[in-house]
This record gives structure tokens, C-alpha cells and sequence, in this order.
């Protein structure tokens, strides 16, 4: 039949026995195949990440250390007072950002992020104390009617909640968040009350589109252990009969560990015996034919038309599964596959080329950090950048909200 699988033999000669044995040999060989493919991509991305590895992770670390000093740079500009409230919060926005940026940064697991947050806080801490902010009754009334008109009534704070809000902007995102979740559990419109209609839709549609996602992954994985519930009632009776129970005792028998006296040897025949021992107790069909394919190479296999209908079954769900895994594989969000699918070439020599190409993007980004924080070393030269930035982009929807924040508490943010 081929070299995988002994020859089926001892079979009635009718023609559908006969088809049946065709369809068996030619799922066996694309089963193998698989196999091999599926092998070659794993170490094909385990290659090139190694690579990645060696040459460009040490890039990876550098870019990630020379972020930390321009987060540590920027934050000593938070507390100076000839700083605007839109310029403070573009800092304050540039400084969280990259912060997050490190967070998810693979290779900057050395660097302390908490303790960056750590010192943002302390450095808004104390400019609120230099200023000495105060909610008083006035001003509290004057941020409800702001906050009343900006949601047409729908954002309700506590007394209490306006005073947090007063003493910390940030804090009213949470609100803003938590009123939005609300609105949707009671699906009400808001398009009225200051949120972004196109966004919001953009995020419901998302919302599905992983949703629909999420449920094709169970349907799948319902029909993949329905499939095996049915497979394993077949494959039970079998077992109990004369057809795959005769291959288990032989199996058994041959890769017994006791009768082994070469201590490797037996601890291979150990390992090959639990690998057995498992197979036959989840009636694993498929592992129990490819171990005996092995040890009895020249042997006949004596299967009747049930069982070989049966082992038939088995095999083309095996290669549905082969199928899911290669497309595990390729689309999964490890590393290995991203770096993988960004690095990839035709030939060894232009995966070379990207990485290197890689590492010298990453260079150059750490002489760009470098030059930033030797040029922007007073604040009127970071006053600039950070207006340049605020004219490339408004960076938090209701920009409206922070100048009439700082007129009602007569202070800049």
C-alpha cells in the first residue's frame, strides 16, 4: 500500500471493499503529507524567529531602553506651569501612549512600566498641589450644567463624582465609558448626547465581526467533539471485538518495557508504551495504526468492511484537523508566526535582507530618540513639538470640555 501502513489484506473482493481500500490509501498518504507540511511551516517559523532572535531582538531591547529615557525626558516637563491645558494633556497623552507602547512591546519585559505610571501620577499630584485646584460649590454647579449640556442630561455624576472629576479630568473618561456601555445594554440612541455616531457603529460592527468569529471557532469546535463522541461509540465496539484489540495486544507485547535489558531501549519502549496506554484509552484509532505501521512494517492487516469503513471515517477527519492546524499555524498571533509573516522571503537571503533591513529601521529610530531629547531640553522648545502635535491631530473628542474646565477653575490642565 505504501511504506506508512501495512497492506490490507484478507478484504471480501467486492467492489466496494475495494473503493473503500482505494480511499484509505490515498487519505493515508495525505495525511502524511499534511503532517510533513504542517512540520515544515513550525520550523520554518521557528528558524526565521530564531534568527530574529539572535540579530534583531538585541535592536528590539535597545529601541525599547532609548523609549523609557524619552518617556523619563518628557515627564519632567508635566508640573511646568508655563505650560497650556492643551498642551499638558497632548504631553500627558504622548507620555501615556508610549507607555502602552512598552507595555505591549515583546522585548521590553525588563523595563518597569508601572513604576513609569508611578511617576506620571506623582508629577500630576504635584502640579494639582502647586496650583492648590479647589471645587468649590460655584465651580461644581458650573462643571454639572457643562457636563448637562454636553450629554443632554444623560451623564448624572454624584456630588461626590464631581468633586473626583474636579480634582482629576481623567477620571471622567471612566463616566463617559460606563454611561456608553449603559446606553447600549438599553439600546438607546446617542447620537444626540456627544458620542461619535461613525465610531460607535465602527465599534458595534467590530464587536460582531468577533463575535461571529468567536461563534464560528465553537460551532467548529461543537462539531469536532460531537464528530469524536459519535467516533469513539464506534471505535468502543471495535475494541471490544477481534479487529483493533488484536493490533493493541500486539502492540503491547512488542513495546512491552520489561523485556528490555538496554536501559535506552527501555526507557524508549517506556515512552512508546504510555504513548499506547493513552491512545487506547481516548480510542485513539489513528495513533494505534501509525505505531503499528511502525513495529510490524511487513505485517498484514486483517480488517473486515465495518472496520475499514470505520478507520476510513477516522482518517478524513484527521485531515480536516491537519487542514485547521496549518491554518492555526499561519494565522495565529504568537510571535514565532508574526515574525514569521513579516520576515519571510522566497530565499534565505531576502529573509536575511528584511531583518537586517529591521535592525536598521530600529537603529535609526534610537538616533531619532536620542537627537529628541538632546534638542528638546527647555520647555519652550517642547512647548513646539507639542504644538505641533496638536495641530496634526485633536486627540481627545471633546477637546471643548478642557478649555472650559480651566476657565471654570481658573487654571490650566
Amino acid at each position: 500500500m505504501n511504506q506508512s501502513i501495512p497492506v490490507i489484506s484478507r478484504l471480501n473482493s467486492t467492489e466496494d471493499v475495494g473503493n473503500n481500500l482505494h480511499q484509505l490509501s490515498g487519505l493515508w498518504l495525505k495525511i502524511e503529507k499534511h503532517q510533513k507540511r504542517n512540520q515544515n511551516l513550525t520550523n520554518k517559523q521557528a528558524k526565521i524567529y530564531a534568527q530574529f532572535q539572535a540579530k534583531a531582538a538585541p535592536a528590539e531591547q535597545k529601541q525599547a531602553e532609548m523609549l523609557r529615557g524619552q518617556i523619563e525626558h518628557l515627564i519632567g516637563f508635566i508640573t511646568r506651569k508655563s505650560l497650556t491645558h492643551p498642551e499638558r494633556e497632548e504631553l500627558l497623552d504622548w507620555v501615556l501612549s508610549d507607555i502602552q507602547y512598552l507595555e505591549s512591546h515583546p522585548f521590553a519585559g525588563n523595563i518597569d512600566t508601572q513604576a513609569l505610571r508611578g511617576r506620571v501620577n506623582a508629577a500630576i499630584a504635584e502640579f494639582a498641589g502647586q496650583e492648590n485646584i479647589s471645587a468649590d460649590e460655584e465651580a461644581l454647579c458650573q462643571l454639572e450644567a457643562m457636563l448637562e449640556e454636553m450629554f443632554d442630561g444623560a451623564l448624572q455624576l454624584s456630588r461626590e463624582e464631581l468633586e473626583e472629576v474636579a480634582k482629576d479630568p481623567t477620571q471622567l473618561e471612566k463616566h463617559i465609558v460606563a454611561l456608553r456601555e449603559r446606553m447600549q445594554d438599553e439600546d438607546i440612541d446617542t447620537s444626540d448626547i456627544g458620542f461619535d455616531e461613525e465610531e460607535l457603529e465602527f465599534e458595534q460592527e467590530f464587536f460582531h465581526r468577533q463575535q461571529n468569529d468567536y461563534q464560528g471557532h465553537q460551532d467548529y469546535y461543537q462539531e469536532h467533539q460531537d464528530y469524536l463522541q459519535e467516533q469513539l461509540k464506534g471505535f468502543d465496539r471495535l475494541f471490544k471485538g477481534s479487529q483493533l484489540n488484536k493490533l493493541y495486544k500486539r502492540l503491547a507485547a512488542k513495546l512491552h518495557p520489561d523485556k528490555e535489558s538496554d536501559s535506552e531501549k527501555k526507557a524508549n519502549k517506556q515512552a512508546l508504551m504510555k504513548e499506547l496506554a493513552t491512545a487506547r484509552k481516548n480510542k485513539d484509532v489513528f495513533t494505534i495504526l501509525q505505531l503499528y505501521s511502525q513495529h510490524f512494517e511487513d505485517d498484514l492487516l486483517d480488517f473486515d468492511g465495518d472496520t475499514l469503513t470505520a478507520v476510513t471515517s477516522l482518517l478524513e477527519h484527521k485531515v480536516k484537523q491537519l487542514n485547521a492546524e496549518y491554518r492555526e499555524l499561519k494565522d495565529n498571533p504568537s510571535l514565532e508566526s508574526l515574525v514569521w509573516k513579516q520576515f519571510k522571503g522566497r530565499s534565505q537571503k531576502i529573509t536575511d535582507q528584511n531583518i537586517l533591513n529591521h535592525v536598521e529601521d530600529l537603529q535609526k529610530e534610537c538616533d531619532d530618540i536620542h537627537a529628541f531629547v538632546t534638542e528638546n531640553n527647555i520647555v519652550k522648545k517642547i512647548k513646539t513639538r507639542l504644538q505641533e502635535r496638536l495641530k496634526s491631530y485633536r486627540s481627545f473628542p471633546f477637546a471643548d470640555f478642557d478649555e472650559a474646565f480651566a476657565e471654570i477653575f481658573a487654571v490650566p490642565f
